[in-house]
């Protein structure tokens, strides 16, 4: 049951009327992790309801944000004067908003020392703010790549490929596999950069 395209044609972001309207500001930030709230989704991406089973999901995508975090915490202990925020999810500001259920990593992003907020603007809303950009799986990895910005995002271990980075043209090599792949690049662009 295979699909064969005689051509295709890219028209650019999902929200581009949302995009073109945000204002550019020069970054502030020099890492930027996006949050597609996986704690709170079953592991094919749906969105949990029954959040009495939050607390015991295992969603592996979620385990994969995790060690994203660890690299960036272990970046940060390396050059504490990196800045590192994370955005979160539109369900998860709406499970703490709502329900008063906070994501059950924020004891990670304190020890490391990575900022955020529950209550700040819309992750949308804060688009340029960071240099670099790292995610799981997002949309807005690939807005960002859409307005010049770079970025990375996580593409799946040898057997369990999520994203096949082959058929995305010029944006498959900012594609990691494992979290070393994460870490060389992320060392490339701010350990060599800061000599």
């Amino acid at each position: 049951n295979w699909m064969v395209l005689r051509s295709t044609e890219y028209w650019g972001s999902e929200d581009i009327k949302k995009m073109d309207s945000i204002p550019f500001q020069e970054p502030t930030v020099d890492i930027g992790v996006y949050c597609s709230g996986f704690w709170a989704r079953n592991e094919t991406g749906w969105r949990i309801m029954d959040y009495s089973t939050l607390p015991n999901n295992h969603n592996p995508w979620h385990l994969v944000f995790v060690d994203i975090l660890k690299v960036c915490g272990k970046l940060k202990k390396q050059f504490p004067e990196l800045s590192i925020k994370l955005y979160f999810h539109p369900y998860e500001r709406k499970l703490f908003r709502e329900n008063s259920i906070t994501p059950p990593y924020l004891d990670l992003l304190r020890e490391n020392k990575i900022d955020f907020s529950l209550d700040g603007l819309d992750s949308m809303d804060e688009f340029y703010q960071s240099k670099i950009a790292i995610t799981t799986q997002s949309t807005i990895i690939f807005d960002r790549f859409n307005y010049g910005l770079e970025g990375y995002f996580y593409s799946g271990k040898e057997k369990w490929k999520p994203i096949a980075t082959e058929y995305l043209g010029k944006w498959g090599k900012f594609g990691f596999r494992n979290m070393d792949e994460l870490e060389a690049l992320l060392n490339e662009k701010f350990v060599l950069h800061s000599r």
